[in-house]
């Protein structure tokens, strides 16, 4: 094999040199003795024990990169935001002196297979690479070429499918490869400004400038990238392109533990590390006490799915949920259906209570940060990644929470605080709502700040309180990052017992500035108790407050600004019963407008209010009717609101700051005017003999100055007031054009329904027209070929067949397809006179095609419906089209009672209907009329059809190609795997079992498939 293959070489470059180390060991156990030197760029100085570890897994030779390139081009943003060594792929071609290949892999990569068979396909062609085409793709969607550059390059076709340069294999079969690798940096430095992936876009330039012929090869195969749910197993490389990799991705690091064999393994070899402990980035704590396990998947969902604020998914974080030793199997059996290595489920022995849960869930977790989820909470799509870099790039914050809003039975909006004005705040409540957090573990812990287990109703209050006093500074990110769901009968908040301990702390706080507040007063002190009854009650409050004040001039527990600012708030809620910029009403499930006011709800602390028997009885019964819409489309309209309700505070803020500057520019006016006024004064006095026309001339310029300066001002303020505007503007149109669109998806779904109807409708009525002309055409002068053959059989039709018992495809599938014949006649040089032969025929149609074009033609049916009912082909074809049961013994026959033998033969989509016990019979019957230089071609698909009514699934056999390889060849068939490409074939690919219907722009390769044969002589 090695002499077969030649000399090869594989070529690595990386920073960091424990990821050359540790690819290199996976080559070693994958593919040892397949390459013969690994070449090995680096900027970063490799040490000399690295290199002697890499030289005793397999020969390696070091080379620094130096490119030759200008250093402007690496302060351009696209060029910053990849590593220098992305040019080092332009360096294969110089290597083919040497080597009959060279082979470029990225390091992010799982080495899981033998790469022989991608180097054997470069060797046939000159390059093998994966191809983002329909077939090959890497991912769900195909790419293109036009994706590495901002713009269009003239001469090249952009729109061609893309080669990523993950995976590059080059052979000498290239012509003229020793220009190539100049070329390639003199069009980097060329193309600079309009190249999004530099190197990427280059080497597909290169591809079409210098026609090289790639074999494409699958990106399931050599690029499988891991996005969630995906199996890889059987790839022979995983690739985490993009952020996620498998070092700094929780997900990826626990999904494929071999990659962390492979790592540990080079660790414990002597090599260099990372540089740190592989662990999640964020453990999320979630207390569980009989959940609704409904209400649970849609909190697990909105964590699942989290991303980093664009389309690449967030996933860096475990997930720990300690549960109270309660309906442990559905829990267990909720959690197991999401089969993602990430969520660790904790049983209590017995029941702890929420704060006991809550320091369980810490102290198990792995996490450098830590952030709370109750288990029916729903998280904002990017909260997780958004607090995480919030904590990253403020360093000295120990704590990150975020505006919210309460949905359920209360709707509001709430801002959180952050710095001196939080922990002025938590003097009478809570600072920030508990879900909304995430703070760095190593602070908490190096304080010894754990939940006070003996205060399971505020232990999130008083937590903070101790953590203030050693120092806690807070950060907040303003925007709606967490949506907490209230319920009346049971939120947290709502108990008699909840209120007598939160009574306390307030109590106890007050105390500590040596201001004693009688029992009776303390629901008095608090915000979000609304509107006190009268005026000696707001004096009361006031007094309070002031002594407080003045006691922490004196004490300095609190910065003395926050403090005021706090008890301010409470005043004015006292006497208006709003709390100003806190807090917003929501109405949802409502078609009318919002309430824009800033009036919340009220809490008394009060048992909540029961609702009559009727009211409970109504809302029981209508509850089943509207839930549906309202899970449906609750988050969308929770999104919406808060979007609205954003742009309204814009607004605000911007109407106030214009109001400011028009005042600034008002004042400043009027300042310019007085001056002029003195200037001219002065003018007069000092200078008598100066001319008038001096004077005036002097006077208009002063005032000219102030007037351009007056505009310059105003211009500037309304180009900005203008730009916020249409920013404002732009956001609330895509708003309303998304809801526009959502709702008005189910009318246009309705719509193309009845236009398909009608579609159907109209080519019926073509489809028997052209046939009529057809038939009188045949009658009046015969045009296709005459057959002379008889069909033998004892089994007129498949009578136990589910095609038959329950016709769908035959009575609705008619093929049309003459590029197919006429690839035929390609590869047996034949234009006209050969014989084909269609199993499971349907309509007919391939027959036709086939007889058009003047060959002799015969399609079988199982079933007979088609034939009486004279559907599609069967008027016009006549006894071209027979019915048998193909899976038992049949013969044709020429006149001369000879066995007919056919050229091609054909089953599109049958081979899935029979029953694996009617295959050898089946295959049998193909060998007894399938001629010595003859084709057997059929597709094949490999997935569920079932019906709606009975319940039936028409496809019973269903394998992966290599079964229906093996079946074929022990049945004495050869496999030909390079006559047909996949947009020959008839159907199963991109030709439709319909023959009005477009193709299809792609096929997944894994479900539809075919295979060609010939007997073996």
């Amino acid at each position: 094999m090695e002499e077969e293959m030649g000399k090869n070489a594989i070529m690595l470059a990386d920073t960091r040199p424990a990821l050359v180390g540790t690819v290199l060991l996976q080559l070693q156990n994958t593919n040892k003795g397949l390459f013969d030197e690994a070449i090995i760029y680096y900027k970063t100085p490799i040490s000399a024990k690295d290199r002697e570890l890499m030289c005793s897994i397999m020969p390696c030779r070091f080379i620094e990169y130096q490119p030759p390139l200008p250093d402007y081009l690496f302060e351009k943003p696209r060029f910053q935001r990849f590593s220098v060594l992305m040019f080092c792929r332009y360096e294969m071609f110089s290597y083919l002196d040497e080597f009959d290949t060279i082979t470029w892999i990225d390091t992010d990569i799982l080495i899981q297979d033998s790469l022989e068979d991608l180097i054997s396909a470069a060797q046939k062609t000159g390059a093998a690479m994966v191809h983002e085409d329909p077939i090959h793709k890497t991912a769900e969607n195909t790419d293109r070429m036009r994706t590495c550059f901002t713009t269009d390059v003239p001469g090249y076709k952009m729109d061609e499918y893309l080669y990523p340069s993950g995976t590059i294999v080059f052979s000498k079969k290239i012509e003229g490869y020793k220009n190539y690798t100049k070329w390639c940096y003199q069009k980097t430095i060329e193309w600079a400004d309009i190249l999004s992936l530099p190197d990427q876009g280059v080497i597909n330039a290169a591809i079409q400038q210098f026609k090289i012929k790639v074999s494409p090869v699958a990106g399931k195969d050599y690029c499988c990238y891991p996005y969630m749910g995906r199996d890889c197993s059987s790839a022979k490389i995983i690739h985490t392109w993009g952020s996620n990799k498998f070092w700094n991705d929780w997900y990826n690091y626990l999904s494929f533990p071999k990659w962390k064999e492979y790592y540990q393994n080079w660790i414990e070899m002597g090599g260099i590390s990372l540089g740190f402990d592989i662990l999640p980035k964020i453990s999320i704590v979630i207390p569980s006490y009989k959940p609704n396990l409904e209400l649970m998947k849609q909190a697990l969902d909105s964590l699942i799915n989290q991303n980093r604020a664009d389309w690449e998914r967030y996933s860096d974080f475990e997930i720990i949920i300690v549960a109270e030793p309660f309906e442990i199997d559905a829990l267990k059996q909720l959690i197991d259906s999401y089969h993602d290595p990430r969520i660790c489920l904790h049983f209590n022995e017995e029941r702890m209570g929420i704060a006991a849960s809550l320091n369980v869930g810490l102290r198990l977790a792995k996490g450098k940060y830590i952030a709370r989820v109750d288990d029916d909470d729903i998280c904002e799509a990017s909260r997780m990644y958004l607090q995480a870099k919030y904590l990253d790039e403020h360093l000295d914050i120990h704590l990150c929470t975020s505006d919210f809003e309460y949905f359920g039975d209360m709707n509001e909006w709430r801002l959180s605080f952050e710095g001196e004005m939080s922990r002025a705040w938590s003097i009478f409540t809570c600072p920030f709502d508990h879900p909304t957090i995430m703070f760095r573990k190593d602070f908490f812990e190096e304080n010894d700040l754990f939940y006070d287990e003996k205060r399971g109703f505020v232990e999130d209050w008083e937590l903070w309180r101790r953590a203030f006093d050693k120092g806690l500074k807070v950060g907040c990110i303003h925007q709606v990052l967490f949506f907490h769901r209230w319920m009346n009968t049971g939120s947290a908040g709502q108990t008699n017992k909840t209120i007598d301990m939160m009574r306390e702390m307030i109590q106890n706080n007050f105390a500590q500035l040596g201001v004693e507040i009688p029992r009776e007063d303390l629901s008095l002190i608090g915000p979000w108790n609304g509107r006190l009854d009268n005026e000696e009650q707001i004096q009361k409050v006031e007094s309070y407050f002031e002594q407080a004040l003045k006691q922490n001039e004196v004490l300095k527990l609190y910065d003395q600004d926050a403090l005021a600012e706090a008890f301010r708030l409470r005043l004015v809620e006292a006497r208006t019963g709003n709390l100003p910029d806190l807090s917003r009403k929501i109405q949802r499930n409502s078609g009318k407008k919002r309430n824009e006011g800033t009036q919340q709800i009220s809490l008394n602390y009060e048992t909540p209010h029961q609702p009559s028997l009727f009211r409970r009885i109504a809302k029981k019964i209508i509850k089943p009717l509207y839930r549906p819409f309202r899970n449906r489309y609750e988050d969308r309209l929770i999104e919406i609101m808060h979007t609205t309700y954003t742009i309204s505070d814009q607004l605000n803020r911007l109407q106030a700051y214009v109001e400011t500057q028009d005042n600034k520019i008002s004042a400043l006016t009027q300042q310019l005017k007085e001056q002029i006024q003195l200037n001219s004064t002065l003018l007069n006095s000092r200078i008598c003999d100066e001319s008038e026309h001096t004077r005036q001339v002097l006077s208009a310029n002063m005032y000219q100055e102030s007037e351009n300066t007056r505009q310059m001002l105003s211009a500037n303020m309304y180009q900005e007031s203008e730009n916020t505007r249409q920013m404002l503007s732009a956001n609330m149109y895509q708003e309303s054009e998304n809801t526009r669109q959502m709702l008005s998806a189910k009318v246009f779904e309705e719509s193309e329904h009845i236009r398909h109807e009608i579609l159907d409708q109209v080519n019926r009525h073509i489809d028997f027209t052209y046939r009529d002309i057809m038939v009188a055409m045949e009658r009046q002068k015969p045009f296709l070929p005459e057959n002379s053959v008889k069909l033998i059989t004892d089994y007129p039709v498949a009578y136990k067949s589910l095609d038959h018992l329950h016709p769908h495809g035959t009575i609705r599938d008619n093929t049309r397809y003459p590029r197919f014949v006429e690839k035929c006649e390609e590869i047996l040089d034949k234009k006209t006179g050969l014989s084909f032969l269609d199993l499971g025929c349907s309509g007919g149609g391939m027959v036709l095609e086939a007889a058009l074009r003047g060959h002799t033609a015969m399609g079988l049916e199982g079933s007979d419906s088609s034939k009486k009912e004279q559907r599609a082909e069967w008027r016009l074809l006549g006894e071209r089209l027979q019915t048998c049961d193909i899976t038992k013994p049949f013969q044709i026959e020429c006149i001369d009672g000879s066995k007919k033998k056919f050229d091609i033969i054909t089953a599109w989509e049958v081979m899935e209907h029979i029953q694996e016990s009617g295959l050898p019979q089946m295959l049998h019957n193909i060998k007894n009329h399938l001629s010595d230089t003859g084709y057997f071609v059929a597709s094949i698909a490999n997935w569920e059809d079932i019906d709606s009514e009975s319940g039936v699934n028409w496809h019973v056999t269903l394998h992966e190609y290599e079964w229906w390889v093996k079946l074929f060849e022990d049945a004495g068939f050869k496999i030909h795997s390079d006559l047909f490409e996949p947009i020959d074939m008839a159907r199963g690919t991109y030709n439709p079992p319909h023959c009005y219907e477009a193709l299809y722009p792609e096929y997944d390769s894994e479900k539809n498939f075919y295979i060609v044969v010939s007997v073996i002589k």
